[in-house]
């Protein structure tokens, strides 16, 4: 994934781990309070992810834990998709580019969120980020 050179910083894992144990990976950019997280997941590998279940999967995991949720559209991407998505999460509004990645028995997301306000700031960057993922870089992600 590429990321933006200026005011993107890399959490470390330990911090990661106690805010959410599946992600790999956690860059931010406080001055805005704007997030990008990396989660990767397997199943066995006789079994393969199907996209289009993978992303209704996603959707539906953000309506069951989000009010106001709305759905703003798909963008297919070369080896996955981007959904756009809009909700309120305890005490605020949020807004989502959800890039969703099925790859043979792998799944990833790269999962860009902030405020309405912070999210429009740096929109191009988000989409720039999660269009840039590819997933067979990704296998490694673990690795320090």
């Amino acid at each position: 994934m590429s990321v933006p050179a200026h005011q993107w910083y890399l959490r470390a894992r330990e911090a990661v781990a106690k805010d959410n144990a599946a992600a790999d990976r956690w860059l931010t950019r406080p001055d805005l309070d704007v997030h990008v997280l990396i989660i990767g997941e397997s199943v066995a590998p006789t079994m393969r992810i199907n996209q289009e279940k993978f992303e209704q999967a996603v959707i539906e995991e953000m309506k069951g834990r989000m009010t106001k949720f709305e759905d703003l559209g798909r963008q297919l991407l070369p080896v996955g998709a981007m959904l756009h998505l809009r909700g309120h999460a305890k005490t605020m509004d949020l807004e989502y580019y959800r890039g969703v990645f099925a790859d043979k028995n792998h799944g990833y997301q790269v999962v860009a969120f902030a405020t309405p306000q912070s999210f429009a700031r740096v929109e191009p960057e988000l989409a720039a980020m999660v269009r840039s993922f590819q997933p067979d870089c990704a296998a490694g992600s673990k690795s320090p």
